[in-house]
């Protein structure tokens, strides 16, 4: 079938793009008129078709949808994008707009990844919610991706988990159970989701085939290594500081996301596995793939 990526030079969609081609649909993935050359290479090699829209421009976006099946969407401007309108741009009214469009272009199913609901508001997550009550109601078919917390994200540099340094940094004590997820695992399903009758008009929350804590990361990784790490803990209060009085929606979304670390988050996946033909990676397996 024809299928087109809303997010296909990020991490997720482009992972998500290289599955489906391989598994010979026709995939094309929505580029900024200003994406590079390398993005656009990388795509090609891919087997996804560069097709010229912005999220932030929903004229453009009819035209890219014209043949479409099925869309999936992974873009998000979090936590990247510095403008500090750049949630309500991307994340809420882009995705809304494209949600407008692709109903209009009669396409059948649009397969939203989203991520579990958090018990505090954070303009990231309103974002997500408004997005998903949109497609509810809308005139095509919706599956909604709810994955937890990425492994390939959470145990990286950016969010203070240095492994070649042997330092991390633990939001809260670090004893909180959490739901960890692989990002290929994410892509599998995505793919998935995009044919299976079964997934239609469903919301699938699902994580890793279990819950660690942070400190039961870490030692993991120090089992691995055969060397211990240094860690520091971020207090709950300067977390909760930083969502109480972020200075931009992004910065009160971290402080929202990283407050959901701090809190037991064990994820249900038992109705995901049913619907969907995968095995989900373990913490441990991963920490192996990572420092083999």
């Amino acid at each position: 079938m024809n299928v087109f990526i809303v997010g296909a030079t990020g991490m997720l969609g482009g992972r998500v793009g290289s599955l489906l081609a391989a598994r010979g649909d026709e995939v094309r993935g929505l580029v900024r008129p200003t994406a590079s050359a390398g993005a656009r290479e990388a795509l090609a090699t891919a087997g996804i078709v560069a097709v010229e829209g912005d999220l932030e421009q929903p004229a453009t976006l009819p035209a890219a949808l014209v043949g479409t099946d099925v869309v999936v969407s992974t873009a998000s401007s979090f936590p990247v994008d510095p403008r500090p309108d750049a949630i309500a741009r991307v994340d809420r009214d882009g995705q809304l707009a494209l949600v407008d469009a692709a109903e209009a272009a009669g396409v059948r199913r649009l397969v939203y990844v989203s991520f579990p609901p958090y018990d505090v508001a954070f303009p990231f997550q309103d974002a997500k919610r408004a997005v998903e009550a949109r497609l509810r109601s809308a005139r095509l078919e919706h599956v909604i991706l709810q994955p937890g917390k990425f492994m390939d994200v959470w145990f990286s540099p950016p969010l203070g988990f240095d492994v070649a340094a042997g330092h991390v940094r633990l939001y809260g004590d670090g004893t909180a159970p959490t739901a960890w997820v692989a990002v290929d695992d994410v892509a599998e399903v995505a793919a998935q989701a995009v044919a299976s009758t079964a997934a239609a008009g469903r919301t699938f929350p699902f994580g890793g085939p279990e819950a660690l804590s942070q400190r039961e990361v870490v030692a993991l990784f120090e089992a691995a290594l055969g060397r211990a790490f240094t860690t520091e803990e971020m207090p709950v209060e300067a977390i909760r500081g930083m969502h109480e009085h972020g200075s931009t929606p992004t910065e009160q979304s971290l402080g929202g996301i990283l407050l959901g670390a701090t809190v037991e988050d064990r994820i249900d996946g038992s109705e995901t596995r049913a619907a969907f033909s995968y095995e989900p990676l373990s913490v441990s397996a991963f920490v192996r793939g990572s420092t083999d």
